[in-house]
């Protein structure tokens, strides 16, 4: 691949200045999510989360099976947090679905 430069196209104060407004557009927010929905969200091989952070433009953290915590942290854009965070709640709001439709009801 190669790159190209156009003289005068970008100064240095453009380049920085561009630099600080992404920069400063970086938030962070933590979601309580059951550790046993984590999974789901991973996906196979982990390929769901990696296209989750893709389609997002975010970094999300979930905690190793190991680590007993419910928190996931997610770092990116106000819009792409606000995103991320509406497909992780839509995927474990299915797994709470699910686990009603599937668990037979209890009799006394």
């Amino acid at each position: 691949m190669q790159t190209y430069f156009l003289p005068g196209a970008f100064t240095h104060d453009t380049i920085v200045s561009g630099l600080f407004v992404s920069l400063n557009e970086q938030a962070n927010v933590t979601i309580n999510i059951p550790k046993e929905h984590h999974r789901f969200i991973i996906g196979k091989s982990g390929t769901k989360l990696h296209d989750l952070e893709l389609a997002t433009a975010t970094k999300i953290n979930i905690p190793n099976q190991s680590e007993n915590s419910d928190y996931i942290h997610i770092v990116g854009t106000k819009e792409g947090i606000d995103r991320a965070r509406h497909e992780i709640q839509l995927i474990s709001e299915e797994q709470v679905c699910i686990a009603i439709f599937v668990s037979p009801p209890k009799y006394e």
